[in-house]
């Protein structure tokens, strides 16, 4: 295990994507990377099923204090400073029933570092079906009054990601092909289309 790696994503905070750094970034990572010691789970991820796990990047992104341009870009190692928010992390870290993440998950977070627990790959377009449902699941709560906590259930998650991902990757800005993309869990691998009129032969 000690020089075994797992992909992970950065997840840049909103001040280094205003200055043109890729919001998700795909990083290869030993097994025995911090965060997995010492990162962050994440509720919502663990509630679907999912376990993410987050970890704080130092140095990050300070908030600009006086002209931008004259003050240049200016960055801080400490675990809590002025940092720019992270809208993804933010999401991921809600809590129930409240719907809203701790405070030092709620604004001046800077940029993430985010593995699946289980160290199995994780992809940049997990994370946007992943955020997609908890919004999806989020507006149904409010219209409807269903539990979030129910509509966040496995099977749930798992019936919404094979046309979300399918969605996603449709999108000609897509930066992933289908057969980049790892399976989220080991069923998914094994799945395959069924043909109903030739009598469920798999095609």
């Amino acid at each position: 295990m000690p020089t075994e790696r797992v992909s992970a994503v950065r997840v840049a905070c909103t001040g280094e994507a205003k200055n043109a750094v890729k919001e998700y970034e795909i990083y290869s990572i030993l097994a025995i990377h911090g965060i997995f010691s010492n990162g962050a789970v994440s509720p919502l991820s663990a509630m679907v099923g999912c376990p993410l796990v987050l970890l704080k990047l130092r140095p990050s992104l300070l908030m600009p204090k006086g002209d931008p341009i004259k003050v240049g870009r200016k960055y801080s190692s400490k675990l809590e400073d002025d940092f720019h928010p992270n809208p993804v992390a933010s999401t991921l870290m809600v809590e129930l029933p409240s719907l809203c993440p701790p405070e030092d998950w709620k604004d001046h977070v800077g940029s993430v570092l985010i593995a699946r627990a289980d160290r199995k790959p994780l992809h940049m377009l997990h994370l946007s079906v992943l955020l997609g449902f908890a919004k999806v699941a989020a507006d149904y709560n409010r219209q409807n009054g269903t539990p979030f906590e129910e509509l966040l259930a496995p099977a749930n998650f798992q019936a919404y990601y094979p046309s979300a991902i399918q969605h996603l990757q449709m999108d000609p800005k897509c930066p992933a092909p289908s057969a980049d993309v790892p399976p989220l869990w080991e069923e998914e691998s094994g799945m395959q289309t069924m043909d109903v009129e030739s009598g469920g032969v798999q095609v």
